[in-house]
């Protein structure tokens, strides 16, 4: 568990990043502030962890950029592989 824990924790920053629309968005009213969630997010894995005997990874460096756009080379190969069965079939309906 605690292997699996340290791997993933780095894709926890996106969770909470907000592009500057969405910031907008969100003081417009239109979408929750997912920034403003940090803190209780924090605070509910905080207790999960000690309570599972589990340790939060420290100084994880957090992967950020994926809703602006930015990706990893890794995302082409992953969409090309899930594209393959709508482009071998166009006219299919989902």
């Amino acid at each position: 568990m605690q292997a699996g824990i340290d791997a993933l924790c780095m894709w926890g920053g996106e969770l909470f990043e907000m592009t500057n629309t969405e910031m907008q968005l969100a003081k417009d009213g239109f979408v929750p502030d997912r920034a403003a969630l940090l803190n209780h997010f924090n605070a509910a894995v905080d207790k999960t962890f000690a309570e599972a005997r589990l340790q939060k990874p420290q100084g994880t460096y957090m992967q950020i950029g994926g809703r602006a756009g930015k990706h990893t080379e890794h995302l082409g190969y992953m969409l090309s592989e899930m594209q393959v069965l709508a482009r071998r079939h166009p006219q299919a309906v989902w």
